[in-house]
C-alpha cells in the first residue's frame, strides 16, 4: 500500500494551515511600543488589540457557516474557496490607508483561518489509512506552530519594511491553492453523495492501484448511514448524562485553553521582550519561542498516545502556571518595587525564560489535548454541531485574551494580567484531576459509559 499520495495531499491542505498560523503571529514582532504603524496610519493601544480580535471574530462567525458548506459543496471545494477571504484580506491590509480597512482585513482574514481550523483536520483525517490517522490528526496543530514561526521570521527580516512583511505572508495562501487545487475530494465525501466509481477511484489513488477499496468503502458508509439514521435525535442525545458532562467538558478545555494566556503570549511576544531589554535582539527572542513551539508540538505528537492525554495535560498546565508566573514576577518588581539596575539586569531574563517554560508546557498539552479529547468524548450523533460550536467558543474566548490582554494591563497592570492567568491555570489543574477522564486506548462506548457514571 502506497502513503506518498495521502502525505502530499495532508501537506498541501496543510499549508492552509500554515496560513492560519501567519495571521496569529502578524503583530508578535512588527509593534512598536506596544502599537501597530503602517502606511503613514498610526494605530492607538485599542485599536492594535482589535488588530489581534479582529481575526478571533472572523473565525468565530465562519465555524458553523463552514461546517454546513463542507457537508453541501463538499471539503475541497469549500476549502478552496478560502482562497476569496485570503486574498482579500492581504490586499486589504497592504494598501490600507486607514485603521477600519486594516482592520476589516483582519476579520476577512480571520474567516479564512476559522474555515480551516474546522475543514483541513476533517480532510486530513477522511484521506488517511488507520495507521496514519493519528499522525495527520497533529499536523494541523504542527503546520500552525510553523506558521507562527515564518511569521515571526519574516517579522524579523521586514520589521523596517510592512510591505514587504505583508507580501512574504501573503504568499503562502497562493501556495496552499497550488498545491491543494490537483488534489482530490474526500472520499467520504464522495460516497455521501452517490459517486461510488469515483470514491473507489480516489481510494486507489491514496492507496494503490492494486488496493481493493471495497471493505473500506462499507467502512464509511456505515459511518454514513448511522449518521443519516442519527438525524432529528440530537436534542434526545443532549439530554443524556453522559453526553452533558461530555458537551461540558469540551467547552471548559476551550475556555482554559485560551484563558490561560496564549493569545496575550503570542500576539504580544514582542512587546513583553522589548520590556525586558535583554543585551540580545528582541526579534531574535521571540523566533526563538517560535522554534521551542515547533519542536515540543511535534514531541507531544509522539508522546500523546504514551504517556495519557491526562498525565499530558496536568504537565502542561502546571509548566504554564511557571512560565506566567515568572513573567508576572518580573513586571511586579520592575513596575512596582523598581529596585537597582543590577537587580533588573538580573531579572530580565524572567520572562525570556517564562514564556520558553509556558510555551514548552503548552505545546506539550493545552494546545493539542482539548481539540482531541473533543473528538473523543462527545457522541457520534452530535459531534458535528458541537465541534463547530466548540470552534465558535474557542475563537470567542481568543478575542477576549486577544482584544482585552492590552488594555487589561495598561488598567490593572501587565504582573496583575499575569497573574490572573496563573490563577485560570491553577483552576485548570482542578479541572483536570476531578473532572478530566482520561481517553487513551478507549473505545466511545467505554467512554460514555464512564461519563455516565457507569463504570
Amino acid at each position: 500500500m502506497r502513503v506518498w499520495p495521502q502525505f502530499v495531499a495532508a501537506f498541501s491542505i496543510c499549508m492552509g494551515a500554515w496560513s492560519t498560523g501567519t495571521l496569529i503571529a502578524f503583530t508578535a514582532n512588527i509593534l512598536i511600543d506596544g502599537q501597530l504603524e503602517y502606511n503613514d496610519v498610526s494605530y492607538d493601544k485599542t485599536e492594535t488589540a482589535l488588530v489581534g480580535g479582529m481575526i478571533c471574530w472572523g473565525a468565530m462567525v465562519i465555524c458553523v457557516p463552514v461546517g454546513y458548506l463542507l457537508g453541501i459543496i463538499g471539503r475541497k471545494i469549500t476549502l478552496l474557496l478560502t482562497i476569496i477571504p485570503f486574498e482579500a484580506g492581504w490586499a486589504m491590509m497592504f494598501w490600507s490607508n486607514s485603521t477600519g480597512l486594516g482592520l476589516a482585513s483582519r476579520f476577512i482574514l480571520g474567516m479564512a483561518g476559522g474555515a480551516f481550523n474546522v475543514g483541513a483536520p476533517l480532510y486530513a483525517m477522511e484521506i488517511a489509512e488507520l495507521k496514519l490517522r493519528g499522525m495527520f490528526g497533529t499536523f494541523f496543530q504542527l503546520f500552525i506552530t510553523i506558521g507562527i514561526l515564518y511569521g515571526q521570521v519574516m517579522g524579523w527580516i521586514f520589521h523596517d519594511n510592512l510591505g514587504a512583511y505583508i507580501i512574504s505572508l501573503w504568499v503562502i495562501p497562493n501556495v496552499f491553492f497550488i498545491a491543494y487545487i490537483f488534489q482530490p475530494e474526500s472520499p467520504a465525501f464522495l460516497l455521501k453523495k452517490g459517486k461510488t466509481e469515483k470514491c473507489a477511484k480516489v481510494l486507489k489513488y491514496f492507496r494503490g492501484d492494486d488496493y481493493d477499496p471495497s471493505a473500506e468503502m462499507k467502512e464509511i458508509q456505515t459511518q454514513i448511514d448511522l449518521e443519516r439514521d442519527a438525524k432529528g435525535k440530537c436534542a434526545e442525545t443532549l439530554k443524556t448524562k453522559a453526553a452533558k458532562k461530555a458537551v461540558t467538558i469540551t467547552f471548559l478545555m476551550m475556555f482554559f485553553q485560551q484563558l490561560t494566556g496564549i493569545n496575550a503570549v503570542m500576539f504580544y511576544t514582542g512587546t513583553i521582550f522589548e520590556t525586558a531589554k535583554l543585551p540580545i535582539s528582541n526579534y531574535l527572542q521571540v523566533v526563538m519561542v517560535g522554534v521551542i513551539q515547533v519542536v515540543f508540538t511535534l514531541i507531544s505528537s509522539v508522546t500523546i498516545d504514551r504517556a495519557g492525554r491526562k498525565v499530558l495535560f496536568l504537565i502542561s498546565t502546571v509548566l504554564m502556571a511557571i512560565g506566567l508566573l515568572s513573567i508576572g514576577i518580573f513586571f511586579t518588581v520592575q513596575d512596582r518595587i523598581e529596585p537597582e539596575e543590577s537587580v533588573i539586569r538580573i531579572m530580565a531574563w524572567f520572562p525570556v525564560i517564562g514564556a520558553c517554560i509556558y510555551i514548552i508546557g503548552f505545546s506539550l498539552g493545552m494546545g493539542p489535548i482539548p481539540w482531541m479529547t473533543a473528538g473523543e468524548i462527545v457522541p457520534s450523533v452530535i459531534k458535528a454541531p458541537i465541534a463547530a460550536a466548540a470552534g465558535s467558543v474557542n475563537w470567542f474566548f481568543a478575542s477576549i485574551v486577544s482584544f482585552g490582554y492590552p488594555i487589561v494591563a495598561g488598567a490593572i497592570g501587565t504582573d496583575t494580567t499575569f497573574y490572573i492567568f496563573v490563577v485560570v491555570c491553577i483552576a485548570c489543574v482542578c479541572f483536570a484531576i476531578f473532572l478530566m477522564p482520561e481517553t487513551r486506548n478507549k473505545p466511545l462506548d467505554q467512554i460514555q459509559r464512564e461519563l455516565a457514571g457507569e463504570a
